[in-house]
């Protein structure tokens, strides 16, 4: 079972982001510690809650906004 299984299953919610954080933030925590300073690798760590995911470059084939255009 998964991670992502076993948090789902406990609880019979969606997993969140913020569920996906707490369950990996001593791993990043502790990634970080060993390569920056104690201080710098909280931060960092936190910053991974706050910004999961990069946001993609305009023009680079990101989600459309609105309705896709039809063929004639």
């Amino acid at each position: 079972m998964t991670g992502h299984e076993a948090a789902q299953g406990a609880t019979s919610r969606p997993v969140t982001l913020l569920d996906v954080f707490d369950q990996h933030y001593r791993d990043v925590h502790g990634y970080l510690a060993r390569r920056v300073d104690a201080h710098t690798a909280e931060d960092l760590a936190s910053e991974t809650s706050r910004r999961p995911t990069p946001r993609p470059a305009s023009g680079s084939g990101g989600p459309r906004r609105g309705p896709r255009p039809t063929r004639r």
